[in-house]
């Protein structure tokens, strides 16, 4: 099956029979919504096209745009496909950038199958779910900024730690970060501290028995059945937009229950006592390690082919910021909107 255009595409693909019947379409639309009784909107079908050559004219444009999302549903994506998707997108390129997040949120995007890992004392398999939107940013500067990129592509610093702070037995409001960072410039480049990245899913974990499943074959695998994780997958965009590692990062926040486009609450992190709670930054339930952060491949081309016992190279183990990205300078330099410009010790928000 051939991969599904987008609406422009279709559009512009249109006959002038075609145009001609999508724009009657779009100048009766408030009256059609309005319409109580199909029999009015036939009656008006019948005064539009009033020939068999006409109405059949019709009913074949109405399959074509009509249509145009079960199409696309019908549609599974190659998993080989979605990587060029990923490595042909320019995130400094609003098309670009466009076209990437259409393809994934508009279609039937892949199931990635990474392969297995003993991370955390047990071999299991894992894979994404793909996907531009799991995480959220922290702090949120100037979001109605041109130069700020779309939510799918943002920026970790990973010297700025962000947590709750206990005073006088009462639990403070969740600190953004926003007093130990300041706004990044083009010179920034080359700050260490963190990356920029997009967005590519949710990790998940195997949720049947590894152990009978791990020597099928990778559909047979996908096939079965999966967890969603609290970790977001990622690719590390460098400034020029080049990509690099690809990363798993702990989602802090919930689903907003109203909102998809807005932000949810933030999750509960510690106990009364101040401990971390057991389940934050683990991959399952009977996982040892608890982390925030980690790289699980130095290229998206690792991920091509699923791993024998690939690692989790934790990178850290609290909460580290999260921010929007932005173009910045003549060249369009993708960085973070914010930065701790510190060279020395963690700093701890609060």
């Amino acid at each position: 099956m051939d991969p599904p255009l987008s609406d422009a595409e279709l559009i512009a693909s249109f006959t002038p029979k075609e145009m001609e019947i999508y724009r009657w379409l779009e100048a009766t639309r408030e009256l059609r919504v309005s319409l109580l009784d199909d029999r009015v909107f036939l009656a008006m079908l019948d005064r539009r096209f009033p020939t068999r050559e006409q109405c059949e004219e019709y009913w074949a444009f109405a399959d074509k745009w009509y249509g145009r999302v079960a199409k696309r549903m019908a549609y599974r994506m190659p998993t080989g496909k979605f990587f060029d998707l990923i490595q042909e997108t320019r995130f400094n390129n609003a098309k670009s950038a466009g076209k990437f997040l259409w393809n994934t949120e508009m279609t039937n995007s892949p199931f990635i199958f990474l392969g297995d890992s003993a991370c955390g004392g047990k071999s299991i398999g894992y894979g994404i779910r793909t996907g531009a939107y799991f995480l959220w940013p922290n702090l949120d500067g100037a979001p109605e900024d041109p130069d700020m990129l779309d939510r799918s592509v943002l920026g970790i610093n990973l010297n700025v730690e962000v947590e709750f702070r206990p005073s006088s037995g009462i639990r403070e409001p969740l600190s953004s970060g926003e007093d130990s960072v300041e706004s990044a410039e083009p010179d920034d480049v080359g700050h260490a501290q963190g990356f920029t990245f997009a967005q590519i899913g949710n990790l998940c974990v195997f949720a049947d028995d590894w152990e009978r499943a791990k020597n099928m074959s990778p559909d047979r695998i996908i096939g079965h059945s999966w967890d969603l994780t609290e970790f977001g997958a990622v690719v590390e965009v460098r400034p020029d937009g080049a990509f690099g590692a690809v990363w798993v990062i702990y989602g802090f926040y919930s689903d907003h229950p109203d909102d998809a486009a807005e932000r949810g609450e933030h999750d509960p992190v510690f106990d009364a006592n101040d401990d971390l709670l057991p389940h934050i930054g683990r991959l399952h339930r009977g996982c040892a390690e608890q982390f925030t952060v980690a790289k699980i491949a130095n290229s998206l081309d690792d991920l091509r082919r699923p791993r024998p016992n690939f690692s989790f190279e934790i990178e850290a183990r609290r909460e580290c910021q999260i921010v929007r990205a932005k173009l910045m300078g003549p060249q369009r330099l993708i960085l973070r909107q914010f930065i701790n410009k510190s060279t020395g010790q963690l700093v701890a928000a609060g």
